[in-house]
């Protein structure tokens, strides 16, 4: 009876750590775009950045923007345009994430 408790416990454990190494392996993407909140129209340029990462990416002449290959985990990113006040959000990615922002002046 002993035994089979001790190998249920040794599934149970290698179960939790091959599921915890998966989901450390899972890269995720985060789009959107960016809009000015006044005019709803695209802000080319805009930039987009994860500190923590060290990884960003920049608006097109639509307004939209991709960052991929972003590691399991919470982090804060940070959304700015020249002139407009800048959007900061802590996004947890456990998925991939597509947002839209519209930034005030």
């Amino acid at each position: 009876m002993n035994h089979k408790y001790s190998a249920l416990f040794f599934i149970a454990i290698f179960v939790t750590l091959r599921l915890a190494a998966q989901k450390n392996q899972d890269k995720f993407s985060f789009s959107g775009n960016i809009l000015a909140a006044t005019t709803n129209l695209p802000l080319a340029g805009a930039t987009v950045y994860i500190a923590d990462l060290k990884k960003g990416g920049v608006a097109n002449s639509a307004g939209h923007f991709q960052i991929n290959n972003i590691p399991y985990g919470t982090y804060l990113a940070e959304i700015r345009f020249v002139g407009y006040k800048s959007v900061l959000k802590n996004i947890s990615f456990n998925k991939n994430i597509d947002e839209n922002y519209a930034l005030d002046i």
